[in-house]
């Protein structure tokens, strides 16, 4: 909504003046979008940590695995950013927006086992769940959180989120460049 609020009103017409490749101002939005997931997931993290264990449930304690967790959360919220970044620059109006992008999420999040684990679907369900890149972050998630396992046991993981905000990003890109 931020993006085509910012096509609207001009925001990116003067920025086009500016000395600095487009590129450029995306990367900058990228990085804007990344540290707003991350502190998000930091905050989700402090709230497992210190306020539900008042709840009496268990705290959410990392045993060490802080820093291959932080790399889950950056692929993961890289692949988040490049998504949206499409999604702004695909869709022409905020009502688009509204209605293409949580539409997209609660659909990848339902066919990526974040609502009804992926082992309960029916077989034709597990095999589409395949392609969903919350599927593939919540396994990595899971890998080292529930499983016990490490970093190198989610590069596969890792690997397919990376592709995936490349492939975003990169149409992204591509749409901004052609619509400009």
């Amino acid at each position: 909504s931020a993006m085509i609020t910012e096509r609207r009103e001009g925001v990116w017409a003067r920025l086009k003046t500016m000395p600095v490749s487009m590129t450029s101002l995306i990367l900058g939005k990228l990085t804007a979008y990344v540290g707003v997931c991350l502190v998000q997931f930091f905050c989700i993290a402090m709230i497992g940590r210190w306020l539900l264990p008042m709840l009496g449930t268990d705290a959410f304690i990392v045993d060490g695995r802080l820093g291959a967790i932080i790399v889950v959360a950056l692929i993961s919220a890289l692949a988040a950013a490049g998504y949206g970044i499409l999604l702004g620059t695909l869709t022409r109006t905020n009502q688009q927006a509204g209605i293409v992008g949580p539409l997209s999420v609660v659909i990848a999040a339902a066919l990526g086992g974040i609502m009804v684990p992926v082992f309960a679907m029916p077989p034709m369900m597990q095999t589409i769940s395949l392609v969903s890149p919350l599927a593939w972050a919540h396994e990595a998630f899971m890998i080292l959180l529930v499983r016990g396992g490490s970093l190198s046991d989610t590069l596969g993981r890792l690997a397919l989120l990376s592709l995936f905000f490349l492939v975003t990003f990169l149409l992204a890109l591509y749409s901004f460049r052609r619509k400009r």
